[in-house]
């Protein structure tokens, strides 16, 4: 840490630690993985880790810019709590506008370049190491609009690079005097968030569409956290018809007809439902026919209040990709609901996984038609079944399932539910397979063993007694793993393949 007494430790260049003796590249590798203002703290350790650091300019294509630097909100930039507690304590400078609030004069703030001044300072001279890289910007915007036109006046002087630029809460009207200030000024803006944990939206980063727009050219991903029924600006007039993927967070229909009229060309369209009133839910034509012309539609955030509107609105084969990301809601149990995916052709292909603590169910028709379902695994025991709610009177052709999600594959599925082509997925162990049991797939006459990680090794036994008792006419086997028992399986079904 950058300190003003007397140097000691990693403050003093002439220490003989065996940190600063670490080869450039290690350093830059492990300077590469920590968050940001880690970043900044490593620049000040010593000399030696400065010149690294500044001779390296794709450490700083990524900037966060606090407002005030122990605000509760920062807490997830700076992991080390008890270190921020001490520089919380004894900082000089604490604050946008960097007055002293400490008598302990030896140490300073580590986000500011020297005593006396302030974070925007701070911000403007860290913009320059990154030469002519592409910027990711993430802001933590001050209150005072005056506060946010003088940010906005150091942003200009880069504004031909910043390519992403995030808020990580949303003051709205902040977002609009940078929209109405900056309008013509960002080329390079590729992406624009606010609101949200920017990590969640990972989207293909497609080349610019041809546009009309002068405002902002290269603009593809908008995600805005603010409720839409506080927008005021004139959004139509920005010239946003290139932008491919928006979330916004609706309060009524015509929040959701207003955004799909500025932007007409969306590939990805996200609904954050936690905004959403019932008293005011039309289903209306318009709202359809908007609706329906993008692509890919996901929703989040829904809550019992809205249930019926979302389900009721969504239940039409008219959309043609829809997920429903029900992860992080309460519990429930509605069983009167209309589910998505009873417009779909019968009969579909099924897909489970299990990832991270999340159930990835997937339900695709003749058509192409598709439903997404997104469920915790902490929660799911307490929320409609797959069978008795998602799945409710499908008839599946094919289903494929990740072993380690047999049990909610299963669970509740009826008797008379005939699946005749079986994919079992392995992820990392052939002993995923010893907890699954085919007595409850009637019908089933293909099983594929698939595997998610090639060169698995099956013992003797792993799969032939999953199919002793089933009556296969077709046994296919990954031909990326090995199988100690593949003669005893030949004798199991009518054809055994590799593939």
């Amino acid at each position: 840490m950058a300190n003003e007494g007397p140097k000691t430790g990693f403050a003093d260049p002439n220490t003989a630690c065996p940190a600063r003796r670490l080869p450039a590249e290690l350093l830059l590798d492990i300077w590469g993985m920590v968050p940001p203002l880690e970043r900044v703290c490593a620049s000040q350790v010593c000399s030696a880790w400065r010149r690294v650091s500044l001779a390296s300019p794709w450490l700083w294509t990524q900037v966060i810019f606090l407002s005030a630097p122990w605000d509760p909100w920062t807490s997830r930039l700076w992991p080390n709590a008890a270190e921020r507690s001490r520089w919380q304590q004894e900082a000089v400078c604490n604050g946008f506008d960097g007055f002293s609030k400490s008598k302990n004069a030896h140490f300073r703030n580590v986000f500011n370049p020297s005593p006396g001044t302030n974070n925007l300072a701070l911000f403007d001279e860290l913009l320059p190491r990154s030469g002519q890289l592409p910027l990711d910007i993430t802001v933590f915007p001050p209150d005072d609009h005056k506060d946010v036109k003088r940010l906005l006046s150091v942003l200009g002087k880069h504004a031909q690079r910043i390519s992403r630029l995030h808020f990580r809460y949303c003051f709205f009207p902040d977002i609009e005097v940078l929209l109405r200030e900056s309008g013509g000024s960002l080329p390079a803006l590729r992406t624009l968030t606010a609101g949200f944990d920017n990590h969640i939206f990972v989207h293909e980063d497609k080349p610019p569409r041809i546009t009309d727009s002068e405002q902002f050219p290269a603009l593809r991903q908008v995600h805005l956290g603010a409720e839409a029924a506080t927008w005021t600006l004139d959004w139509n007039s920005l010239g946003l018809d290139g932008i491919d993927y928006l979330t916004i967070v609706p309060h009524d229909d015509h929040n959701i007809i207003h955004a799909l009229s500025v932007c007409p060309n969306l590939s990805s369209l996200t609904l954050v439902m936690s905004a959403l009133s019932s008293r005011y839910l039309i289903i209306t034509e318009a709202v359809l026919a908007a609706l329906a012309r993008v692509q890919s539609i996901t929703v989040r955030g829904m809550h019992h209040k809205a249930d019926d509107f979302v389900f009721a609105l969504f239940d039409t084969a008219r959309f043609s990709d829809l997920t429903f990301d029900c992860r992080g809601r309460a519990p429930w149990l509605d069983w009167v609901l209309p589910s998505p995916c009873r417009v779909l052709e019968q009969p579909v292909r099924l897909t489970v996984q299990l990832t991270d603590a999340s159930y990835d169910v997937e339900v695709v028709d003749s058509a192409q038609r598709r439903r997404r379902i997104l469920l915790d695994v902490g929660t799911v025991s307490k929320c409609p079944s797959l069978w008795g709610f998602w799945l409710r009177e499908q008839e599946v052709s094919a289903a494929t399932v990740d072993a380690r999600a047999w049990n909610y594959f299963t669970g509740g599925i009826p008797a008379s539910t005939s699946i005749p082509e079986l994919t079992i997925a392995v992820r990392a162990d052939p002993g995923e397979l010893d907890t699954i049991s085919l007595s409850k797939v009637s019908g089933l006459q293909q099983l594929h063993i698939d595997v998610l990680a090639s060169g698995l090794h099956f013992p003797r036994g792993a799969v032939s007694n999953l199919v002793r008792d089933a009556q296969l006419r077709v046994l296919s086997l990954a031909a990326d793993a090995a199988f100690d028992d593949a003669e005893e399986l030949s004798a199991l079904a009518e054809r055994l393949e590799f593939r």
